[in-house]
C-alpha cells in the first residue's frame, strides 16, 4: 500500500510555507508545444501528436475527477491503491480536495476531456509521494510520463529534492515510466510492492529522454496536420 494511504493521519500537514494549492504559485515550466499561459495551464503534445493541457486541479473539478475513478477497471484500481474495492477511491477523492491535506494535483485534459490526473504528497520538507490515474482510453498517449516531468520541476520549485512511489511488480507501464524518465530512478523491491525513488533535478539524461519523446511527438503532430487531421483530435 502507498505510503500516503498509510499515514495520511500523521504525515501530510500543510507547510505554510509550501502552498501546494495555490495556482498563482505553481510551477510554469516550458512544455511542448509552448510554455505556461497565463492561467496555469501548460500545453503539452501527446505521444500521438495531438495537443493537451496540463493544469493544477481546481474546486470545481470534484464531478471529472469522480468520473475518472469510477470509469477505472477493478485492476486498474487494485494497482493504484493495492486493494480490492471502491472505498479506498472515496477516501482518496475527498483527501484531493481537502485544502489542508498538503496534495499537489494535476490534471491533463484534450479538448476538456479529463485523461489523467497526478498527486503529489509531501512526506517531509525534501521528499514527496507522487501517483498516477491514466483513462484506460490514453494508454499510449504518454500522459503518465507528462504527469510526472510536470510534477517533478512543480515539486522542485517547492524545494523537493526526492519523489517516491509505490508500485505492484505486476504495473510493469508505471515502472517503464519511472525508468525512462531519466530521473536516475531507483527501484527496490519489498514485501509489499516495489519502492521507486527519484530526482526532481533536470539532468543531461532527462532533458535528453524528454526531447527525444517531443521530437516523436513534432513528427506525429506532423503526419496529423498532413493527413489534414485537428492536432487536438480525440
Amino acid at each position: 500500500m502507498p505510503a500516503a494511504e498509510r499515514d495520511r493521519d500523521t504525515a501530510w500537514v500543510t507547510s505554510p510555507d509550501l502552498p501546494w494549492h495555490d495556482p498563482a504559485q505553481t510551477s510554469e515550466p516550458e512544455s511542448a508545444p509552448g510554455s505556461a499561459t497565463a492561467d496555469g495551464e501548460t500545453l503539452v503534445l501527446l505521444a500521438d501528436g495531438g495537443e493537451a493541457v496540463i493544469r493544477p486541479l481546481r474546486a470545481d473539478d470534484r464531478a471529472i475527477v469522480e468520473a475518472l475513478f469510477a470509469a477505472a477497471s477493478p485492476a486498474d484500481l487494485y494497482t493504484r491503491f493495492f486493494a480490492v474495492g471502491r472505498r479506498a477511491v472515496a477516501r482518496h477523492v475527498d483527501h484531493l480536495f481537502d485544502r489542508q491535506a498538503g496534495t499537489m494535483s494535476f490534471l491533463l485534459e484534450r479538448q476538456d476531456v479529463l485523461l489523467g490526473l497526478s498527486d503529489t504528497e509531501l512526506l517531509d520538507p525534501l521528499h514527496a509521494e507522487v501517483a498516477f490515474l491514466v483513462a484506460g482510453e490514453a494508454r499510449g498517449l504518454g500522459v503518465a510520463t507528462l504527469l510526472l516531468e510536470h510534477a517533478a520541476e512543480c515539486a522542485a520549485d517547492r524545494g523537493v529534492t526526492t519523489l517516491v512511489a509505490s508500485v505492484l511488480p505486476v504495473n510493469h507501464a508505471m515502472l517503464e515510466v519511472f525508468r525512462d524518465a531519466g530521473l536516475g530512478a531507483q527501484v527496490r523491491f519489498e514485501q509489499e510492492g516495489v519502492s521507486v525513488s527519484m530526482s526532481t533535478q533536470q539532468t543531461a539524461v532527462s532533458t535528453a529522454a524528454r526531447d527525444a519523446r517531443r521530437r516523436h511527438a513534432e513528427r506525429r503532430r506532423l503526419e496529423r496536420s498532413t493527413r489534414g487531421g485537428p492536432t487536438s483530435a480525440p
